[in-house]
């Protein structure tokens, strides 16, 4: 499993690698208000300086494309920390997605 960063996809060369036949790739979603809301008590983010909810929408209208060139399954992760506190609501998405992985083997 690699977490890659968002901006992962802007390189040709990593989407290429993306889009191996023996790599999965799992598109992680949320709303930009909902992103904005997690990093606000994080480190310093400098690219989100300003109106991280501006930037964050702009984001992912620029790289929605890419991501979904690469992405073999979507999950939209804000319904799993709506239900269960933090620590849960991680659990619960890392079981979700060890089934879509699963049952594309």
């Amino acid at each position: 499993v690699i977490a890659a960063g968002g901006g992962a996809v802007l390189a040709a060369s990593t989407r290429g690698r993306l889009q191996a036949p023996e790599v999965f790739v799992v598109w992680l979603t949320a709303a930009p208000e909902f992103l904005a809301s997690r990093i606000t008590k994080t480190v310093h983010r400098p690219l989100l300086d300003g109106d991280p909810v501006a930037t964050l929408t702009r984001l992912a209208a620029e790289r929605a494309g890419l991501y979904a060139q690469v992405a073999d399954a979507t999950y939209d992760v804000q319904p799993a920390h709506r239900a269960a506190p933090k620590a849960e609501a991680k659990d619960n998405i890392a079981r979700s997605i060890a089934g879509l992985v699963s049952e594309r083997v």
